[in-house]
């Protein structure tokens, strides 16, 4: 019965965190609609980028924050060489796709539309990278039973970029796109901060057999989890290419 409610109770803290996460991120609509008009192409830019984010993220993982708690939860491997060969796999590919985008960071953001503003791309780059590596120090966080750590990096996020974008959006009246994902590089940065502890408890094993056993088993999820982000974002990330005005895609991408 202990066992039930622990496990009640860890349910909540992780379903009230994310309903309660979602509500307050979705106060940055109205912020943004607000202050980057319609006319300017401003929110059919972040639209875009985030939509390429979500989907990139997924590429990113791999699947492997379940394929971690299958494996950790199993008990035929150790945990913590189970989080060790995770990191590793996900932070090693995240780290370079990163520098390989950085190094092509000019044809990339031409390919996409943003050969003006490159930078737009970079710092989200970086926040992908980032944000791909947090997902299994956060899975381990569940593993050990911290919910309430988990809950509060989840929120600090959040409340951090609702005030930076308040305090700039509305308070500066600022209208720089830019900001908004500077804002970001800045919040994930800060998660960092707090996930130092669950990164010093990285030890550096690289496991082969390990790691081919937790690609085979993660690899269908990463197939699922593709399948289902490409339903939610494919028409964000396919809108600018389509659409017949190269020059007023992104504000109807915005408006869409």
């Amino acid at each position: 019965m202990a066992g039930l409610k622990s496990l009640a109770k860890e349910t909540a803290i992780y379903g009230v965190s994310s309903i309660v996460g979602r509500f307050l991120n979705y106060l940055l609509v109205p912020v943004y609609t607000i202050a980057l008009p319609a006319s300017s192409g401003g929110y059919g830019v972040v639209t875009n980028i985030y939509a390429w984010v979500a989907l990139i993220l997924v590429l990113l993982t791999c699947g492997m924050e379940t394929g971690f708690f299958r494996f950790a939860n199993k008990g035929d491997d150790d945990p913590k060489k189970v989080y060790s060969v995770s990191l590793l796999m996900v932070g090693s590919v995240s780290l370079l796709f990163l520098l390989l985008c950085l190094v092509f960071l000019n044809p990339i953001a031409g390919l996409m539309g943003y050969s003006e503003h490159p930078w737009y791309l970079g710092m989200m780059l970086i926040v992908l990278a980032m944000d791909a590596i947090q997902a299994i120090p956060f899975a381990y966080l569940r593993y050990k039973k911290r919910p309430i750590k988990f809950a509060g990096l989840k929120l600090l996020f959040i409340l951090v970029s609702i005030l930076l974008n308040i305090l700039y959006f509305v308070v500066m009246k600022g209208d720089d796109v830019g900001v908004a994902f500077l804002i970001n590089l800045i919040c994930s940065f800060v998660v960092m901060l707090g996930l130092i502890p669950e990164f010093r408890e990285f030890r550096y094993c690289p496991d082969r057999l390990l790691m081919k056993r937790m690609l085979y088993y993660s690899f269908p999820i990463l197939i699922l989890g593709v399948a289902g982000i490409v339903n939610q974002v494919g028409d964000k990330i396919i809108f600018p290419f389509v659409y017949p005005d190269k020059v007023e895609a992104d504000v109807q991408l915005g408006i869409y």
